[in-house]
């Protein structure tokens, strides 16, 4: 029974120490002031992708700015700016103009789910600001979005 209790002792410390030695990662969103636009990036998705060249929100994009809204609900003082883009295919007045319906449509389903459109600056950058500079499906899917910017941040 000794020796049960000896290899039973000795497999407690092996998994302690083995814990003490883990380089786990340090939980930084502890740290992060509440309210701010790294509170917002840490715990809120700020990008919404839309269908080409379409402004009606998805399924998917409804949850997205649902989230938006619980959080700017939340921290009532914060201001945001929608910004809106476009992929490159099609002319530059063409995609300002749905880029500035893609913002639209979020700033609406925010306002719809109870921020107060004061709160909300809308800006269309069409296809000058690409998140993604290639010319494959993928790449425009990336450039087919919204962006929800803290103000300040």
């Amino acid at each position: 029974m000794n020796r049960k209790i000896l290899l039973g002792s000795i497999a407690c410390v092996s998994v302690l120490l083995a814990a003490c030695s883990c380089t786990c990662p340090v939980d930084e969103a502890a740290n992060i002031e509440a309210g701010t636009a790294a509170d917002f990036a840490a715990n809120v998705r700020d990008k919404v992708y839309f269908n080409f060249d379409d402004s009606k929100l998805s399924p998917d994009a409804e949850k997205i700015v649902a989230q938006q809204a619980e959080w700017l609900k939340t921290h009532s003082a914060v201001a945001v700016t929608i910004e809106g883009h476009a992929d490159s295919r099609g002319t530059e007045d063409y995609n300002k103009a749905l880029a500035l319906r893609r913002a639209n449509a979020v700033r609406d389903a925010l306002v719809r789910l109870g921020v107060t459109a004061d709160r909300i600056t809308v800006v269309s950058y069409g296809k000058e600001r690409p998140f993604s500079q290639g010319t494959t499906e993928k790449d425009y899917a990336l450039n087919r979005r919204t962006a929800t910017v803290v103000a300040g941040g």
